[in-house]
């Protein structure tokens, strides 16, 4: 395993444990104590108190150029230390990791969640989101936050498979947008892809660099194909640790700004034994009968595996690049039911529309966080990342583009740097369809800071108050008269839903 002796790596680990939260608000659903089995805890990576990027600097202004810059006239994302280079940008995505089974949330009591010191020190020293909405599936989420677009412009509304499209080779991406501002960037995506089918096809989409796996799961996290450049290969080595020391790899021999798309295969299944130097349980056997009978146990063990190669990544960031690296961790969708311990009411997991399938973890975190260790409840979405990418490294979102119209996304920055900062956008939206896709589950959702409305092909329609209904278990619309409030608060949800179908020349219903 590739370890870093740097000075920083000792000042992070060093410090002993946590002091509760991350999200200042916000307690562990379960610690090493509460569960049995559990063997030997890691310290956090980034524990409270350490704090490597010191103040924020002054919320974005769009200059006369189409660049965005703060108010000092550097990038966004500059260290206001007088350096100008451009920030780097480490985007994480996780595979199959609902809400319940993130660190720094506390709205679920009962779940057991493992040890998961890097997310934990991310939290305490960024900006978490707690109402962050992605797909229900994975390729949609992916090529929203690929183009900034939602799936009923680019046509992903389902998983890519044998039997539906890849994403639209005419859509700008995120690395041909960064290529286009032409400011000395180099890119790569590693880990998944499954956005399109052919093992050169992350390269033709706009990526200088690509090394992961293609389709939707690993066939074996031991035992699995690893495409470079489109030159494919068979791997034995375990697959997160493959991932990290890929982008540790590639990012060695970067000598200017870059941004890494780190997207882990972990914790989607095929359900596993990781490693045991990179999970705290010990009562795992690996069978077939034991992973059945405790899934959401080797669903945790790969979670911690997960966590502690990314903490093996940030350690790997050199001294004189760490201070200057955004670092965006986020999910692509729910957990399965298997794995979501009792979590969320009926079916919701992975592959709806409720909030088990899409509610997922989001954190920001680098060097020009406001008031850090803080929770924003505005509600956003994954198509937000491409323009908040973008707008951290001082490249205007709209790049490549002839207006508005043609991004669904907006830039996450001005809420990490200021508390005091709200979206003007107060609708975020998702959805699933597709060839494969039965009525009962294709559909739109809507939400706004209350309400959440959902439109199904076979002409279901579900109204719930997210205040007072959290878990969305009461349809508004079942025989109740609406108030005047909640009848605009619907109308204006359904507005936004018949203008998505409307303009889409991918949904028929």
């Amino acid at each position: 395993m590739r370890l870093s002796s740097r000075p920083l790596l000792a000042l992070l680990i060093g410090a002993c444990g946590t002091d509760g939260g991350v999200v200042r608000d916000a307690v562990d659903g379960g610690s090493s104590a509460d569960l049995p089995g559990m063997g030997q805890t890691v310290a956090p990576l980034l524990p409270p108190g350490v704090d490597l990027w010191g103040s924020a600097p002054a919320g974005p202004e769009s200059d006369d150029d189409g660049g965005w810059h703060d108010d000092d006239g550097e990038p966004a994302g500059d260290t206001g230390d007088g350096d100008d280079e451009r920030p780097n940008l480490l985007l994480v995505v996780a595979d199959d990791m609902g809400m319940e089974s993130f660190v720094c949330d506390d709205r679920f009591p009962d779940v057991q969640r493992g040890e998961q010191p890097t997310l934990r020190g991310l939290c305490d020293q960024g900006v978490t989101f707690t109402q962050a909405w992605s797909y229900p599936v994975c390729s949609p989420t992916r090529a929203a936050m690929t183009t900034g677009r939602q799936a009923w412009r680019t046509g992903m509304g389902e998983a890519v498979g044998n039997r539906n499209d890849p994403l639209d080779p005419d859509e700008l991406t995120l690395p041909q947008a960064f290529d286009l501002a032409d400011v000395g960037y180099t890119h790569a995506l590693i880990g998944k892809w499954h956005l399109s089918l052919e093992p050169g096809d992350p390269n033709l989409y706009g990526w200088d660099h690509f090394a992961g796996a293609l389709d939707g799961e690993v066939e074996d996290f031991y035992d699995w194909t690893r495409i470079v450049d489109g030159v494919s290969a068979q791997e034995s080595g375990y697959a997160t640790t493959v991932n990290v020391d890929d982008a540790l790899d590639w990012i060695d021999d970067q000598d200017g700004p870059w941004l890494l798309w780190l997207a882990f295969n972990a914790p989607h299944k095929p359900l596993h034994l990781p490693p045991s130097d990179l999970h705290s349980f010990d009562d795992l056997t690996g069978t077939a009968e034991d992973i059945a009978a405790r899934p959401e146990r080797y669903h945790m063990a790969m979670i911690e595996a997960m966590d502690t190669e990314l903490g093996r990544l940030i350690a790997g960031i050199p001294d004189d690049e760490i201070d200057r690296t955004w670092i965006v961790f986020v999910s692509d969708n729910g957990s399965t039911a298997n794995v979501a311990q009792g979590a969320w009411p009926g079916d919701q997991a992975k592959g709806t529309l409720t909030e088990g399938g899409v509610l997922v973890p989001l954190v920001v975190m680098g060097p020009g966080v406001g008031d850090p260790g803080r929770a924003v409840s505005q509600p956003v979405q994954v198509a937000d990342l491409y323009a908040t990418l973008l707008d951290l490294a001082g490249i205007d979102p709209l790049i490549g583009r002839s207006h508005m119209s043609e991004l669904d996304g907006s830039s996450l920055l001005p809420l990490v740097q200021d508390r005091e900062e709200v979206l003007a956008r107060d609708v975020v939206m998702t959805g699933l369809f597709g060839s494969r896709t039965t009525s009962d589950r294709e559909g739109l959702a809507a939400r706004d800071d209350r309400y959440r409305l959902m439109v199904y092909e076979n002409g279901r329609t579900v109204l719930t108050d997210m205040q007072a209904d959290p878990h969305g278990t009461v349809n508004l619309l079942d025989g109740s008269t609406l108030s005047l409030t909640t009848q605009a608060h619907h109308d204006r949800l359904a507005d936004a839903i018949d203008d998505a179908r409307e303009h889409s020349r991918y949904i028929e219903w």
